[in-house]
């Protein structure tokens, strides 16, 4: 089951998270706050308490290996790493001990956590050098993309040119959306085995500089997807579908953005849309057959899934895809009355007798999964959760460090953050009254952007190569559950094709630092830098969310210094601006690792904020705490990113204190998107070379 692009073009279109609770981001609740207590001491007080209450559980071991689907693929530009704990089930409330009569004898489980050595073990040096060796890790490179670029929508998103990466899409599809072919999962380990014994035979200290970037990239990348697939159980703790962020909220978006330059071009589009037929059914599949592996989401998830594909059907009669279908076809040139009277007709049935039938089916189908007896709380509640997630968490906060380690710092970090919020705010009615007038802002996203651009280009970031980029607008229809904008890297093949997406429902007085985030020097200036500061397309193409959401945050909150000249403002703003992300990164860990329940996230929040009890409520919080629950290490991509690309940042400074923040920023993006440990070393290895 190959699931592996579909989740990098979800990533590509993310936006800004937003918490669905009031009260979070209010500075009001804080003011004139006592801070003389240290919440920090409270809180690790009460885990402590917690923790001696906690017995070591037990574990059995899952049976003979036996031959069933792999799961996902795990997408390269994870992390891996190493942790001295051995079976578990988290740090918290969590604790569980795994009922061998709830393993399934046809999967093999993840019963340990693994440590760095046993994911990523020594190899001997290899001999293959010269030329040689750069042709082969450039055929290498070729075959990985084509191996996983398959599908149409995939090919014709992410390349303008897919046949220069040895891509040949021999039908329209969505590729697979599930399978537990058992000749499919040999195929997958004989090719993952082939490569790295090719990888392994090069040498590499004869390598480029750029050349050795990819390899320690592509080589992590495969031992990591190797090891995943001993454990055929890893790929059903995670569902497909998830209410907020699952392929049905975006997938009339995807087929939105796709453009018709010919008339075969709209024909396939339409045959794209007849095939969501077939691709929805195996993507439904997969949701039962976790269900029958005792995999099952919650009630709650499932009736919320459900829901999210009536509000597809309800736009039958109304859907902005007509309108748009029939614009594009504009678009051909010397397209015949007669073709577009076909194509307009053809499309309109795809639509009513396909994709919304298809649709309600889905609805049926996930609201038939309840009553399965899937548990409310997290992954940990699972056979082997806590082990699951800590394997995960490796991959999706792109750094080897063991979940306790990032805990730590995440909370240190957030409790110093909050602490110099409240000092700054706290009996300051004139920077309360410049809080609540601030305007960020130039004007449109045009305005914004062009202004943005301005400020960063060659003076604290690097310059760009020539680019273009596109505004789109939201669709009304979709305005209700988009963020205020989003970047999509169209075409990576080519500097001309970014595309920048406002949803003009949901633009604030902050739009400007929105832009920043999505644009200049955010999401569309990383991924533009990246493309032209390497050969290797692989490692822009299979960069991760949390290098991609690290970076972005990382310059959102920098850019605060391009609208406002007021640093104790700044301070306020920022600080509500990352409260976001690592309040929420900090919920994912305790849900999916330390068992933590609704009650006990919003203790947490009230806690690290010292607010009154009940400033939010079960209800306020239950869909970001089924978000969590359903998709883990979700906020973990955006927080524990973030933290790790700050932490990079000031480590980097405090080693080169010479060094400019034109020339941090720059070494920073050179060294690529590996994960964050290959990442420091890289930059730090370029400023020493530097004499900074």
């Amino acid at each position: 089951m190959n699931r592996k692009i579909r989740k990098i073009l979800a990533a590509t279109v993310s936006g800004a998270m937003l918490l669905s609770f009031a009260g979070c981001s209010s500075v009001a609740d804080m003011f004139e706050l006592d801070h003389s207590t240290s919440r920090r001491d409270r809180h690790r007080d009460r885990d402590d308490d917690d923790d001696a209450d906690e017995t070591e559980s037990e574990e059995e071991n899952a049976g003979e290996r036996a031959s069933a689907s792999r799961g996902a693929i795990p997408t390269p530009g994870g992390g891996g790493g190493s942790s001295d704990t051995g079976s578990g089930n988290g740090t918290g409330t969590g604790t569980v001990t795994v009922d061998p009569d709830l393993l399934s004898d046809d999967l093999v489980y993840l019963d340990h956590i693994p440590t760095e050595e046993e994911i990523h073990p020594g190899h001997a040096p290899g001999t293959l050098s010269g030329a040689a060796a750069e042709q082969e890790l450039d055929d290498i490179e070729i075959e990985v993309i084509s191996h996983y670029v398959t599908s149409y929508i995939d090919a014709v998103i992410l390349f303008e040119h897919p046949e220069n990466f040895g891509i040949e899409i021999d039908e329209v599809s969505w590729g697979t959306g599930y399978s537990n072919d058992p000749e499919d999962e040999e195929e997958e380990d004989t090719f993952v085995e082939d490569i790295l014994e090719r990888l392994y035979a090069i040498d590499y200290e004869t390598l480029s500089p750029d050349d050795r970037v990819f390899y320690d990239k592509i080589v992590y990348d495969m031992e990591d997807t190797q090891f995943a697939s001993e454990y055929t159980a890893l790929g059903y703790y995670e569902s497909t579908f998830n209410a907020l962020v699952g392929p049905q909220c975006d997938v009339m978006f995807l087929l939105d953005v796709l453009k018709f330059d010919d008339v075969q071009d709209a024909e396939d589009y339409i045959t794209l849309i007849r095939d969501i037929d077939r691709y929805y059914d195996e993507l439904c599949l997969f949701e039962e057959d976790r269900a029958a592996y005792g995999f099952a989401s919650s009630d709650s998830i499932y009736s919320d899934v459900a829901d999210s594909f009536d509000a597809l059907v309800e736009q039958e009669d109304d859907c902005f895809l007509y309108e748009s279908f029939e614009n594009r076809l504009d678009n051909i040139n010397g397209l015949s009355a007669a073709d577009r009277e076909r194509l307009i007709a053809d499309h309109e049935d795809a639509m009513r007798n396909v994709f919304f039938p298809e649709m309600q089916e889905c609805s049926d189908r996930m609201r038939a999964l309840i009553g399965s007896g899937g548990p409310e709380g997290g992954v940990l509640e699972y056979p082997y959760g806590a082990e699951y997630f800590a394997y995960a968490f490796r991959g999706q906060s792109n750094c080897s460090r063991d979940i306790e380690s990032v805990t730590e710092d995440l909370e240190e970090y957030t409790y110093n953050m909050i602490d110099d919020y409240k000092a700054t705010l706290s009996g300051n009615y004139l920077l309360y009254l410049s809080y609540l007038t601030h305007e960020y802002t130039q004007g449109d996203t045009a305005d914004n952007l062009e202004w943005l651009r301005e400020q960063v280009v060659g003076t604290d970031f690097p310059e760009l190569c020539d680019h273009e980029y596109a505004l789109i607008d939201v669709p009304e229809a979709m305005e209700d559950n988009f963020s205020p904008a989003a970047y999509l890297g169209y075409h990576l093949d080519t500097f001309d094709s970014n595309q920048i997406i406002t949803n003009n429902a949901n633009v604030d007085e902050d739009f400007g630092i929105t832009c920043a985030h999505e644009g200049y020097p955010g999401h569309m200036f990383q991924s533009v830098y990246t493309r032209m500061a390497t050969d290797h397309p692989y490692m822009y193409i299979f960069d991760s969310t949390a290098y991609a959401e690290g970076w972005a945050t990382y310059v959102e909150n920098y850019s605060f210094k391009y609208f406002e000249d007021d640093e104790d403002l700044i301070t306020v703003l920022s600080s509500e601006d990352q409260l976001n992300i690592l309040l929420m990164a900090r919920w994912d860990i305790g849900i999916n690792y330390d068992g933590w329940t609704i009650g006990d996230c919003i203790d947490y929040y009230e806690d690290l904020m010292d607010v009154e009890p009940g400033t939010i409520t079960e209800e306020d919080l239950e869909s970001t705490y089924n978000l969590l629950a359903s998709d883990p290490c979700y906020a973990v991509k955006y927080g524990v990113g973030f933290l790790n690309t700050t932490e990079i940042m000031q480590t980097l400074h405090d080693r080169h204190p010479q060094a400019t923040d034109l020339e941090i920023h720059t070494a920073y993006l050179d060294a690529l998107t590996g994960t964050f440990e290959q990442i420091a070393a890289r930059a730090d290895e370029i400023l020493t070379e530097q004499g900074r």
